[in-house]
């Protein structure tokens, strides 16, 4: 393509357009930005992480999937930690990612890297930490009660309610522990 010569406007004195800036494209662009970076579950639990997908000039639908160095899967498995987004793609501005730890998930800490996937985009990718804490165990050692399955967790959890041997917290970030089933 041939623009204006010696005095064209992007200042190319080639006559050729080679700055999209010049012809007036602009190129469309989205982050993914999980609500919070790093969340605990414990074994047999089940969390939710609202994931934002922040555009600029770009409306397309964004594919959405999980990595990283934990044993994911798609599907529930006592060993396994299902992942799904909803929804998927994500066409709006945003997306909820449900993390489901199976009983026999390692406790420990696991990377995970959120990917999204549009036509005409690179891939873009956002960090989420996720530490799984033992049945029973609660955090900075906490012990239970015998025959009581409360137990001291490491963050500062608010509207805790306990019934039915069980218990349901909700913590900062909106981090949302509850109590595996009794045996």
């Amino acid at each position: 393509m041939r623009d204006g010569g010696e005095l064209d406007v992007d200042g190319q004195a080639n006559g050729e357009v080679r700055d999209p800036v010049a012809l007036g494209v602009v190129q469309g662009n989205y982050t993914l930005q999980p609500a919070q970076s790093a969340f605990t579950l414990v074994q047999g639990g089940q969390g939710q992480v609202e994931v934002a997908v922040v555009r600029q000039n770009f409306t397309g639908a964004v594919t959405l999937s999980l990595e990283g160095n934990a044993p994911l899967a798609t599907s529930p498995a006592p060993d396994k930690i299902a992942w799904a987004f909803n929804p998927n793609p994500a066409a709006g501005n945003s997306s909820t990612l449900t993390l489901q730890v199976g009983a026999q998930v390692p406790a420990g800490q696991y990377s995970l890297t959120l990917k999204g996937r549009a036509q005409g985009q690179p891939d873009r990718t956002a960090t989420l930490t996720l530490a799984v804490q033992a049945q029973g165990g609660g955090g900075n050692g906490g012990t239970p009660v015998a025959g009581d399955r409360r137990a001291a967790v490491s963050a500062p959890f608010n509207n805790v309610t306990y019934g039915a041997d069980r218990f349901v917290a909700v913590g900062e970030w909106g981090i949302i522990l509850v109590s595996p089933p009794p045996h």
